[in-house]
């Protein structure tokens, strides 16, 4: 059970980003916190890895933003094994919805594709 802003409000059912955090925990065996901070002596990562923890990232942004926001990963699996800077690609998607979608109430498409 959670409450929403206003104390009359409760809800039964499970706070939304309770669930989204509960997801992102267990998803494939990688959990945010290994991912960002127990693999920070890897400087570089499979392309697959760091596309792993974007997706768990992005899937925490669908709650926040719900229907506004689409995220669509296309990655060619040839490109899966390639070695790329941990931690690269969330702080890219993070800067365009802070400057895309969170400055405005239209809805968005971030697109993340490999070449």
């Amino acid at each position: 059970m959670w409450r929403s802003g206003k104390r009359e409000a409760v809800s039964t059912s499970p706070c939304p980003l309770l669930v989204a955090v509960s997801h992102v925990s267990g998803a494939g065996g990688f959990t945010v916190k290994r991912v960002a901070f127990d693999d920070m002596s890897h400087q570089e990562v499979p392309l697959e890895e760091e596309l792993t923890f974007l997706n768990l990232y992005l899937g925490i942004q669908k709650q926040r933003f719900g229907d506004r926001l689409t995220a669509c990963l296309n990655a060619d699996a040839n490109a899966m094994s390639l070695r790329v800077p941990s931690l690269i690609l969330q702080p890219l998607v993070e800067n365009a919805l802070h400057h895309g979608i969170g400055a405005h109430r239209d809805q968005d498409i971030v697109e993340i594709s490999t070449l």
